[in-house]
């Protein structure tokens, strides 16, 4: 009787690990259709790009960026850059203490 059972969990564990799966690459199917991402988006590339062309644009043109972008884009962004940038001071820290041993 015990063996019944098992093998009755077993199967429905695997038809919701397969139900689930389908549902995680379906969502993310659909974002990637949402979003234009490429392999070549890479922080830094993305990091790069949005410095020269901030440091490109006119006093107008950066409050156009402002206007088309929400307050909270802005805030989110800034963050993300803040954060980056203390990663990459965590990084080199520990490649220097690395060295040092």
């Amino acid at each position: 009787m015990k063996m019944k059972g098992v093998k009755k969990m077993k199967k429905i564990i695997l038809v919701l690990v397969v139900v689930l799966s389908g549902i995680f690459l379906l969502n993310a199917a659909q974002m990637q259709m949402g979003a234009a991402i490429y392999p070549e988006q890479t922080m830094g590339k993305i990091f790069g790009m949005l410095n020269e062309n901030m440091q490109k644009m006119s006093s107008a043109e950066i409050d156009l960026l402002y206007s088309r972008c929400s307050s909270e884009d802005i805030t989110d962004a800034t963050t993300l850059i803040r954060l980056w940038g203390a990663l990459l001071r965590v990084c080199t820290e520990s490649i220097n203490i690395m060295d040092e041993r």
